[in-house]
């Protein structure tokens, strides 16, 4: 079972529920509304800006009988029209998001910071497009990196009983 933050759970578990997604990616903060949370390191309220964001759901699939798995992906739409003179994409015009960390979470409206959410996906985006209406993120769970194992792991030592051509390798 996974454990739940003690806010959320208590919110979930009364009558009237009211979920709201966020997004930290690479310290950029969205919601599907204007929000404040407080900073636990810091104290600070930090806002979460409120972009007609759009996540589409968590695929992930594991096949126990092949031995196989596909990667856990998610698409982010934001919007990119201009707010207070500004674009979305103004934000990283001087960098590049791919390999950057994103986390997404579900907030209950008892939630005054990110550890009273509900976490509901970690990876890293692997690509993004923009255009002026929306910046569209793809972003890929960390299965590779944790499961990618480099072969051989061993070697053959170097000894007679083993035939010379199987030898060091």
């Amino acid at each position: 079972m996974i454990p739940l933050p003690t806010k959320y759970e208590k919110d979930i578990r009364s009558r009237i529920n009211s979920l709201d997604t966020l997004v930290i990616i690479d310290n950029i903060k969205i919601a599907t509304r204007s929000l404040h949370l407080t900073n636990e390191d810091t104290n600070e309220k930090e806002f979460y800006v409120d972009r007609d964001l759009s996540v589409n759901s968590i695929k992930q699939s594991v096949d126990f009988e092949k031995r196989s798995f596909k990667i856990g992906n998610v698409t982010i739409q934001i919007s990119n029209y201009k707010i207070n003179g500004s674009r979305f994409s103004d934000l990283f015009l001087d960098k590049s998001l791919v390999n950057r960390k994103v986390d997404i979470y579900q907030m209950t409206k008892s939630a005054t910071s990110v550890s009273d959410c509900l976490q509901l996906f970690s990876g890293k985006v692997r690509r993004y497009s923009i255009d002026e209406r929306s910046v569209s993120f793809t972003v890929e769970d960390s299965t590779q990196e944790k499961l990618h194992k480099d072969l051989p792991n061993s070697r053959l030592p170097d000894e007679e009983q083993i035939l010379e051509k199987y030898r060091n390798k």
